[in-house]
């Protein structure tokens, strides 16, 4: 799918993501037992980071407080893998994103 209007996202994050959708970062002698996550979670976490603090992505959306564990949801390995393969658009993977961040589920 071609973006009209692509942000600003760097390779390295777009190939990171498509790594960890397709589970080629996970190490399963690397689970952190506190927060029950991955190597390669950490490593996705990590270029999510990168996107907050370049303002690619706003994290200051008030997030709705609940009573959730902060495990990434299963659904978004699909959505990554999707936009790794250039099958949505780079504003439809922000999006998604920030609702995730919302809803405290990442940190």
């Amino acid at each position: 799918m071609q973006d009209k209007y692509p942000l600003n996202i760097p390779s390295w994050i777009k190939n990171t993501a498509g790594w960890w959708a397709a589970g080629l970062l996970d190490d399963p002698k690397e689970l952190d037992p506190v927060k029950a996550t991955k190597s390669g979670d950490k490593q996705f976490l990590f270029g999510i980071a990168y996107l907050i603090k370049e303002g690619i992505i706003s994290a200051d959306a008030e997030k709705e407080k609940q009573n959730n564990d902060k495990v990434i949801p299963p659904w978004i390995k699909l959505a990554v893998g999707y936009w790794e393969k250039n099958q949505t658009i780079d504003k439809e993977f922000v999006n998604e994103l920030e609702f995730l961040l919302k809803k405290d589920k990442l940190t």
